[in-house]
């Protein structure tokens, strides 16, 4: 999965590298007409979208091979937020708090629950590759950002 990754982050970087050789060839003699700018601006944004869409694809990919680790913390994690969940009953139930106290109280519950979340959605990070539609979009942008480099090699030889 580490080898997928690499190649994803290797096909943003060599498509950001041919966005930008073709954003200066497209706009190296400025913008013309209103009209001719708002052309420019999509095909600028054409050009980014494979960039992003592996950029995105990478961090899936290195987020699901970091999922088997935070999978064999979590017991101890979750030991964890229960004595800290603990120790907020035990400090909301002992004895007249001050408003302000309590203020403290739910501001620490709070972040305890926040810190909670990633141990009821684990797999979260993984959903994405189970997704066809992005999938799709993955295998599109890469050849998208393969065709980019091409472009960008022959735009670069004739300026």
């Amino acid at each position: 999965m580490r080898a997928f990754a690499r190649a994803a982050r290797t096909l943003a970087l060599l498509s950001v590298g041919a966005t930008s050789v073709l954003a200066y060839a497209l706009l190296r003699n400025g913008v013309g007409s209103w009209g001719e700018g708002v052309l420019d601006a999509v095909v600028l944004a054409l050009l980014v979208a494979p960039a992003a869409v592996l950029a995105s694809f990478w961090i899936v990919l290195r987020e699901a091979a970091a999922l088997p680790d935070r999978i064999a913390v979590m017991p101890a994690t979750a030991r964890r937020h229960a004595e800290g969940l603990a120790g907020l009953l035990e400090e909301a139930t002992g004895g007249n708090r001050r408003g302000w106290r309590r203020v403290l109280l739910v501001r620490r519950l709070r972040s305890q629950i926040q810190a909670s979340r990633e141990l009821v959605t684990p797999w979260a990070p993984i959903l994405p590759l189970l997704s066809l539609p992005y999938l799709g979009a993955v295998l599109v942008a890469a050849l998208g950002a393969v065709a980019e480099a091409v472009t960008a090699l022959v735009v670069a030889l004739a300026l």
